[in-house]
């Protein structure tokens, strides 16, 4: 049996040469048995020492020993170094030697995924008055649709339930090793009830976001926490924001998987050369250090896409490297309905439209409770079945989920509303968020189905300039419009935009 090296100023641990970061509760957890050495500490002991003066329960021992197993990969059947005695507690059986590991010659991967990404934890609701059901109801569906998203990790219930109120966060924030809070409270207003949120940053106290929102019926409450969920945990939500703004005030060489990935989604992105060259070096940083991180690699594809729309040489390399950083996502986790959306695009244009239906039906299934997931639904939904009203609908439903939605949800609703024949507020949409290619396309054939034609030159002109190269042929089969309503609909746009808007100009239908 390796022995197994703790340096308990770091939380790290290292084992045939690998080190893993752990959280200092977890730390705390392995000093307990490492005062006992291969004698029989109780569960009642570890909470005394690890959680002193906090009602706590006997769960949260096992949580941290699954923590400890897992960083040094250690199995609980046939156990090297942690041995659960049943009924009695835990002992440590293995050789753990006490050392620093921050020497020149130890290296080691970095922290877990899960150590990356910032951790949340959702206490109780102060209720006031006779609320009970509805602050629980809430809190607890705020939780379950926070774990679903996967950009953070959430702190068990029971843990989060359990924190004084009247303490400090930043006290509180060690122990659960949170360095998010969300708070929340409720009560009446005359015949209404009014509910209080406050996303609380854990280490200084500061207040990221805070919002409050009125309950006209009960019933209402799952879609009220709905609207919070995806107000702070979706592509450019709250915590987004908080971590981008974090992220950019350190080192390069410090920022972990998670953070690097932040920068690649780029919050001030321009659609140029530069911007998009950076966020492909942080998405690209950040899978070197996690190479199976689903989401990042999502975000990979994407930018790869606008890429080849922002180069002067068109490489098809980009494109190829795109799908495949999508396809290992969709191997990761094959029931995310956003990748699931985007796979159903990627099929299509592949010319397996069976599988490309059968990816966005799932799609269509789980996405309810993901804004950003219902965008990308909408789009796959308008031009790959071509159904245009049920398109609107999810567009809608993503705007109710998240009332104050992220620039890039413009472009596509700018899509959306085209084939929906709704152009004049496609030419609003397209003008609103960044001026993504489809933003201009859209605008530009909307204008031409509104016969404004000298607004449909200048955008033609606008996406000409912006990206040379483009061609309508193109971007309708690579996207790919496959739904035959949908590309007759662009393709008679397209016509009409050469035959009326460009007549009397120099150019060619591309």
């Amino acid at each position: 049996m390796e022995p197994l090296y703790f340096d308990k100023v770091e939380n790290k641990l290292c084992r045939a040469g690998k080190i893993v970061q752990i959280t200092p509760k977890a730390a705390s957890v392995l000093i307990c048995l490492l005062d006992r050495p291969g004698e029989i500490v109780s569960k009642d002991h570890i909470l005394d020492h690890v959680w002193h003066g906090l009602h706590v329960t006997e769960d949260l021992v096992r949580e941290y020993i699954f923590d400890l197993r897992t960083a040094i990969g250690d199995d609980a059947k046939e156990p090297a170094y942690i041995e659960t005695v049943r009924g009695k507690g835990f002992r440590l059986i293995g050789k753990v030697i006490e050392t620093a590991l921050d020497g020149p010659n130890v290296q080691g991967p970095r922290a877990s995924p899960q150590d990356q990404t910032p951790n949340l934890a959702v206490l109780r609701p102060i209720v006031h008055g006779d609320l009970h059901t509805i602050g629980d109801r809430f809190a607890e569906a705020v939780i379950a649709g926070l774990v679903s998203h996967k950009y953070m990790e959430i702190v068990s219930r029971q843990s989060s339930f359990a924190v004084d109120p009247t303490r400090e966060l930043s006290q509180v924030a060690g122990e659960l090793n949170a360095q998010y809070f969300l708070e929340s409270s409720v009560a009446r207003l005359d015949s209404r009830t009014q509910i209080s949120v406050h996303l609380i940053d854990g280490q200084s106290d500061h207040h990221v976001w805070a919002d409050r929102f009125e309950l006209v019926d009960d019933g209402e409450v799952e879609l009220l926490a709905a609207k919070v969920v995806n107000a702070i945990s979706g592509w450019q939500g709250e915590l987004h924001l908080a971590e981008y703004k974090q992220g950019t005030r350190k080192p390069p060489q410090t920022l972990s998987a998670f953070e690097h990935f932040i920068r690649g989604c780029d919050l001030e992105l321009n659609f140029d050369t530069e911007s998009v060259k950076r966020s492909l070096a942080h998405l690209d940083r950040s899978l070197e250090l996690d190479p199976n991180f689903p989401r990042c690699l999502v975000m990979k594809a994407i930018m790869l896409q606008w890429s080849y729309d922002v180069y002067a040489q068109k490489d098809p390399f980009i494109l190829e490297e795109s799908a495949a950083a999508m396809a290992k996502a969709f191997i990761l986790n094959p029931r995310d309905p956003l990748i699931s959306a985007l796979i159903a695009l990627q099929r299509a244009r592949e010319g397996d439209l069976a599988g490309a239906l059968e990816s966005l039906e799932h799609a269509v299934q789980t996405c309810h409770g993901d804004a950003d997931a219902c965008v990308c639904v909408a789009t796959s939904l308008c031009v790959i079945s071509g159904d245009f009203s049920r398109a609107r609908d999810m567009f809608d439903l993503a705007l109710r989920l998240n009332p104050l939605p992220p620039g890039w949800y413009r472009f596509v609703e700018a899509r959306i509303r085209f084939f929906f024949g709704d152009y004049a507020r496609s030419v609003a949409a397209s003008r609103s968020g960044p001026q993504r290619v489809s933003a201009i396309i859209y605008r530009c054939l909307s204008h031409v189905m509104l016969e404004d034609h000298a607004a449909a030159r200048t955008a033609y002109h606008d996406l000409q300039t912006r990206y040379p190269g483009f061609a309508f042929d193109f971007y309708a089969n690579y996207f790919p419009i496959v739904a035959k309503e949908a590309r007759a609909h662009y393709d008679n746009a397209v016509e009409r935009l050469f035959q009326n808007a460009l007549q009397n100009e120099d150019a060619t239908p591309i």
